[in-house]
């Protein structure tokens, strides 16, 4: 993997996954700290931001678990900033923005293949920019689910409605139902 640029990136963004049971990592979620340990150790930024809360009040927080991967693979402590806060996307980004200071950051965003243009989207949406490093996940039946809520999602996002706070109207609720797929 070769940038375009010798100079570092500000941090790279390492975005949760929800945890099994509330306190144990999908594979999925390991692939993505894989990932986020190589770039990390050849010197693409100088620190990793994890990123995500918990969901659930007696679980762990996704960025706790996310941390401790990362040092048992062998990144130092010192290296890894815990964003905690967020349970979407949206305030994965939103909350790793307001961490770093640079008025227009340059970030590695490490997540899923089916995650990543959402991703990079807000990213952008937020003032920074993106490179995008993706784990691939297995073409299975979770995959084809979480790309159809990806649009959703993503339709969501553009009418603004991922926004903290946000409310959605009755009408779109009823589409909203339409769009999400079954599991």
């Amino acid at each position: 993997m070769k940038l375009k640029t010798d100079k570092p990136l500000d941090a790279i963004l390492l975005l949760g996954l929800r945890l099994k049971n509330g306190y144990e990592p999908e594979q999925e979620l390991i692939d993505r700290a894989k990932i986020a340990c190589e770039i990390f150790n050849k010197g693409v930024a100088p620190v990793i931001i994890v990123c995500g809360g918990r969901i659930e009040e007696n679980e762990k927080t996704e960025a706790e678990v996310m941390h401790t991967l990362l040092t048992e693979m062998g990144v130092s402590a010192e290296h890894i900033i815990c964003e905690d806060q967020s349970k979407v996307t949206y305030e994965n980004i939103l909350n790793a923005r307001a961490i770093l200071s640079q008025k227009r950051p340059r970030v590695a965003v490490v997540t899923s293949d089916y995650h990543i243009r959402r991703s990079l989207f807000l990213c952008r949406l937020h003032k920074m920019k993106p490179i995008g490093f993706a784990c691939r996940t297995p073409d299975d039946e979770l995959k084809a689910y979480r790309k159809k809520m990806e649009v959703r999602v993503f339709i969501d996002t553009l009418l603004g409605f991922q926004k903290p706070g946000s409310t959605r109207p009755k009408w779109y609720l009823k589409l909203s139902e339409r769009l999400t797929p079954k599991k």
